[in-house]
């Protein structure tokens, strides 16, 4: 995996960025794509999201092609907040039972 490029941390979580060295041009890949798009893709601007607990290191999401640093970053948030509030209703119980 590629270095780290930005590091979110939460309060359970953490969101890690990285740069996307596998992504698709849209124009070939999607239906329906903007300018801003085909943008980010020719200047290496697309990004991978992986979502670990932040005491056990244990992988919890992850998403890949996020086009636009931007963008990144918002959905990097989002997730990071869900992780979260899975984790806080108990929904990840294998993370309790590797913290305790």
């Amino acid at each position: 995996m590629n270095d780290a490029i930005e590091i979110i941390t939460g309060t359970t979580h953490t969101a890690t960025l990285y740069y996307d060295q596998d992504a698709g041009d849209p124009r070939k890949e999607w239906d329906f794509w903007g300018d801003e798009d085909v943008s980010a893709y020719e200047s290496g601007d697309v990004f991978g999201i992986v979502i670990t607990h932040s005491e056990s290191n244990e992988h919890a999401d992850s998403c890949w092609g996020f086009y636009g640093w931007e963008y990144a970053i918002e959905s990097a948030n989002e997730m990071l907040a869900s992780a979260e509030a899975h984790y806080a209703a108990n929904e990840f119980d294998t993370y309790r039972d590797v913290a305790a």
